[in-house]
């Protein structure tokens, strides 16, 4: 015996394997004629698919749209403050290092500005959006504890 274990769908993934290789291979005019044959009209499935697409980049966006206003209004329900523009990532990194050098820094947030290196931008402003949320630090300039 092989150690290999009896896969009873194995076979349908290599025919699937196969047939989008031979679809792969097959050249567009190809397809195109054989899409006529079966009497469809290229031009105007083509139009189609742009125009479902659309509709669904569409709806996809007004669903983000509608998510992002619930969540101000829910902040603002809170009483959280809001983010007044921008963050400069290099700010934010020196102000991590800077909290986890202050006597007062928890150790999980020492040990996250130790590795602050490490951490990806969307890291660092999550951090530091979280801080300035539990009212450990201010973002902006009028409020800076430097």
């Amino acid at each position: 015996m092989t150690g290999r274990k009896d896969n009873p769908g194995r076979p349908l993934d290599l025919l699937t394997e196969f047939l989008v290789e031979d679809i792969l291979n097959t050249p567009d005019e190809e397809i195109l004629a054989e899409f006529e044959e079966a009497g469809g009209d290229p031009e105007a499935h083509a139009a189609e698919m742009r125009a479902f697409l659309e509709e669904s980049i569409l709806t996809s966006n007004k669903a983000k749209m509608a998510a992002a206003k619930a969540g101000v209004a829910a902040a603002r329900r809170l009483g959280r403050p809001q983010m007044h523009g921008p963050i400069n990532i290099d700010d934010a990194r020196r102000r991590l290092r800077l909290l986890s050098e202050a006597g007062n820094a928890t150790p999980d947030l020492t040990l996250a500005a130790r590795k602050e290196t490490e951490l990806s931008d969307a890291d660092v402003l999550g951090l530091i959006e979280e801080l300035e949320e539990l009212e450990h630090i201010g973002l902006g300039s009028d409020n800076e504890r430097d």
